[in-house]
């Protein structure tokens, strides 16, 4: 899961469909490894509703 706060909100709140603009990469991430693991956490989000 994401170590930045906002971070962890925003894609709480993201549904099926949804777009999340990050304006900078810092906003994402603390670290390149956290961003890895922020943009694989997000590819692997599912819904259990959307299956």
């Amino acid at each position: 899961m994401p170590q930045v706060a906002g971070v962890r909100e925003a894609l709480a709140a993201c549904r099926v469909g949804d777009i999340l603009v990050v304006t900078t990469v810092d906003r994402l991430a603390r670290s390149i490894r956290d961003a890895r693991d922020t943009v694989r956490a997000v590819e692997m989000w599912t819904p259990t509703w959307a299956q």
